[in-house]
């Protein structure tokens, strides 16, 4: 059985993607992370792409370590544990049920995460995309339209109505392709 991060990924029909990239990412401050997308497609232009899927705008963390700060200060706030790292501190919220702290500041919802890992990838020739199930149509103290404000930080972004169509032509994979 697969594990999904939440019921909109798991209500996708798509294949889930377990793996996570085997390049490490780094924060602006050289903090390593690690990122797994949820899911994998050949496009039809042969190009690999991988997919995140968010239910909720992206936050504007911009390091691990604010990200870390900002999940403390909500811990500590709502008398849950607050031992440990980022991942732990952000787990121990979501399961306390105090999801929207984890949205509006864990390093895997920032959109600083996903630039870098999109910069990172499209380096290598892949593309990276990430997938909302919906989004309010403007974001940011500018009011931006969402796609425009998103792509100015280096993030492709597509609704999840948008990326159904795009996807009709896509094989969706298991693993990476290895071409002999």
């Amino acid at each position: 059985m697969q594990k999904h991060d939440s019921q909109y990924e798991a209500s996708l029909p798509y294949l889930k993607y377990d793996q996570a990239f085997s390049i490490p990412f780094y924060d602006k401050q050289g903090t390593e992370f690690n990122a797994k997308p949820d899911a994998l497609f050949l496009d039809d232009k042969g190009i690999i792409t991988f997919v995140e899927f968010k239910c909720s705008p992206l936050n504007s963390k911009t390091s691990i370590s604010s990200s870390h700060k900002a999940l403390l200060v909500q811990a500590n706030w709502r008398g849950v544990s607050s031992d440990g790292d980022h991942n732990r501190v952000s787990a121990s919220l979501w399961n306390s049920g105090y999801r929207k702290d984890c949205l509006d500041s864990g390093w895997n919802h920032s959109t600083t995460k996903h630039a870098i890992v999109s910069a990172s990838l499209k380096k290598q020739g892949y593309r990276y995309i990430v997938v909302f199930r919906s989004h309010p149509p403007y974001v940011g103290k500018k009011n931006a339209p969402f796609k425009l404000y998103y792509g100015n930080k280096g993030v492709e972004t597509l609704l999840q109505s948008e990326f159904d169509v795009l996807a009709m032509g896509w094989d969706n994979l298991e693993a990476i392709p290895v071409y002999h």
